[in-house]
């Protein structure tokens, strides 16, 4: 097998994030084709700081992953600390994903770039990822749990997706979060559950559509609200040649209920600035060159 150190995506988003429209055609990268402000992390918002990740040779298409990230605080051996593991199968047509993700301290460990609670400077204010309205209530959590479960399958031209996700910010109310929205919380976890069906099919060798449609409940915590996220994404790439291609891609997100926030929930895309209302359209074109 391998194992690799530093900065770098967790064992989870190497098993999973395929079967994610918004880390693959749906502007992968740049967020807004993501789950509801990419809550699972699926489309790698957040890398892994400190990381040890090791990942099995590939056994009869099985292949394992096993990734935990220092903290680096001295003393606190668990504080900002990242535990992480997924398994994957590949047999033909047919590719399958399964992960877990617990982290301490999610506010510090992973939106902060792992900043600590005594010098939290990185993590405050707009430089901490946990600043979308759908989540950053919640960043005082003291430890998020991350459930995923996806599956592909190549039918002709056709690639059909499923991905299911778990996310939890649990204990909330631990974590000293400078620059959140600060909405307070006395305990409880908040329990985000997203669903995402994408297609692509190749028209030609050179053309290619796609589209997908993302679910994702929020229901609440501490008996402060409730949200549903409803978003289509629709793309097309045009391949120039081996190494160029165009793309285009548009997006549309309604948003209903109380969000984190405690306030009406708004459309919020990942990677843009939240709407002023219930819903939100965007639309990118680009140009993709491989080296």
């Amino acid at each position: 097998g391998t194992v690799t150190l530093g900065r770098q995506y967790s064992a989870s988003n190497d098993a999973t994030s395929s079967f994610a429209s918004g880390a693959d055609w749906a502007a992968s990268g740049l967020g807004y084709g993501t789950r509801a402000g990419d809550v699972d992390n699926v489309d790698t918002s957040n890398r892994i700081q400190n990381a040890i990740k090791y990942t099995s040779p590939n056994y009869r298409g099985v292949t394992v992953g096993i990734l935990y990230s220092l903290g680096g605080q001295a003393g606190q051996f668990s504080r900002n600390a990242v535990t992480d593991a997924a398994v994957s199968y590949v047999n033909g047509p047919i590719k399958l994903g399964a992960s877990y993700d617990f982290t301490k301290d999610p506010y510090y460990a992973t939106f902060g770039n792992q900043g600590n609670s005594s010098t939290p400077t990185s993590a405050a204010g707009g430089t901490n990822n946990m600043a979308s309205r759908i989540y950053g209530g919640y960043a005082s959590a003291g430890s998020q749990q991350i459930i995923t479960a996806g599956g592909s399958y190549v039918l002709g031209s056709a690639t059909i997706a499923l991905l299911y996700s778990n996310t939890q910010f649990q204990n909330l109310g631990q974590v000293n979060a400078i620059g959140s929205y600060g909405t307070k919380y006395n305990g409880g976890t908040a329990t985000f559950n997203s669903g995402e069906l994408n297609v692509k099919y190749a028209l030609t060798p050179a053309l290619t559509v796609a589209g997908a449609y993302i679910y994702t409940h929020n229901s609440g915590a501490d008996g402060v609200g409730s949200a549903k996220y409803n978003q289509f994404n629709l793309g097309t790439i045009y391949s120039l040649s081996k190494r160029t291609s165009l793309y285009a891609t548009g997006f549309f997100e309604t948003a209903s209920g109380v969000d984190s926030t405690g306030k009406q929930a708004v459309a919020d895309f990942s990677g843009s600035t939240y709407s002023s209302n219930n819903h939100q359209l965007a639309a990118i074109v680009g140009i993709t060159h491989k080296f």
